[in-house]
């Protein structure tokens, strides 16, 4: 078999006799190689704000260990948040999906990354990048600026940083 359709059947997660005939057993889905990341049940403001809550149910999305190695996180340290407004269009999207690197600290902020975080009593998802002075500034990726503005993190507000964002799912 051509290693293009081995690589091919691999992905979709099918029997190579299967992919090129129709025919013999298709691999059944709860054989795929998948890792499970949570899903946290928390919309990270791309607006706003929204308050913080936790939602105790249990939930999460499978991706290719595979894939989340390409993206340099492990399925401990990954989790999925929902994207709820309109501040950081057009890179992140209203009513999408972000999967989140948990495992990052204020010292480890790349600037002109995208990273959900807890200002005050809201979950928000903004572009970060430290200033000189210490502080950091939180930028809305949208050019609306008198509606998204950007804001200063100069350590008054309460904030927590929860991860840095490495990927979106969307419909579009």
């Amino acid at each position: 078999k051509p290693k293009d359709l081995l690589s091919i059947a691999r992905a979709l997660g099918l029997n190579p006799d299967y992919l090129e005939t129709g025919e013999g057993e298709r691999l059944a889905a709860e054989d795929w190689p998948a890792a499970k990341v949570r899903r946290i049940h928390q919309r990270l403001s791309a607006g706003r704000g929204h308050a913080v809550y936790y939602d105790a149910s249990e939930s999460w999305l499978a991706f290719q260990p595979t894939f989340l190695k390409k993206m340099g996180v492990s399925e401990k340290s990954a989790a999925i948040f929902d994207v709820s407004g309109q501040s950081m269009v057009p890179e992140l999207h209203d009513g999408s999906v972000v999967l989140i690197n948990m495992n990052v600290r204020n010292d480890t902020i790349i600037d002109g990354k995208h990273y959900a975080f807890i200002l005050d009593d809201e979950c928000l998802v903004k572009t970060l990048y430290k200033l000189k002075d210490g502080s950091i500034k939180a930028v809305s990726q949208n050019p609306d600026k008198e509606t998204y503005p950007d804001i200063t993190l100069d350590g008054k507000q309460k904030f927590e940083l929860l991860g840095m964002v490495l990927w979106e799912g969307r419909t579009i």
